[in-house]
C-alpha cells in the first residue's frame, strides 16, 4: 500500500472535483464498483474512485480544498484498502488528492503508474 498527495489545477475545476475526478480515472482505467455497505457493515470507511491499471488497484480519495484525513477515517480507509487487497489480490495505492492541489489531466496519467 502507498500513499501519495497533493498535486495542482484551477479553481474552475473544482466546483465539480470528485465528478471531474472520477470521468479522468474511468478514462485511463478500468473502474471498479465498491459497495459503500458492504465496506461499512464490516467497520471500514467507503472510497471515492476505485480504479485499475497495470496489475494495480488505485484508490482515490477526493477532498475538498485543503482538507486532511482525520485519525477515524485513515483508519478505516487502510481496513478498506487491507480488505480490496485481500479480495482483488492486487497491490493497492491510496491517493489523496484535494480540489485545491487538483492534477491536470496529463498529472493524473503520471500518478496512475
Amino acid at each position: 500500500m502507498f500513499i501519495e498527495s497533493h498535486l495542482r489545477v484551477s479553481k474552475s475545476i473544482c466546483l465539480n472535483w470528485e465528478k471531474t475526478l472520477s470521468s479522468w480515472c474511468h478514462e485511463l482505467a478500468v473502474p471498479i464498483l465498491v459497495s459503500p455497505e458492504v465496506l461499512r457493515s464490516r467497520g471500514m470507511g467507503q472510497v471515492d474512485i476505485v480504479c485499475i491499471k497495470n496489475k494495480k488497484i488505485f484508490i482515490i480519495e477526493a477532498k475538498r480544498n485543503n482538507s486532511v484525513l482525520s485519525r477515524p477515517q485513515y483508519g478505516r480507509l487502510v481496513r478498506s484498502l487491507e480488505f480490496l487487497s485481500c479480495i482483488l489480490d492486487f497491490p493497492i495505492h491510496l491517493k489523496v488528492c484535494t480540489s485545491k492541489d487538483l492534477p491536470k489531466k496529463d498529472k493524473l496519467i503520471n500518478l496512475l503508474k
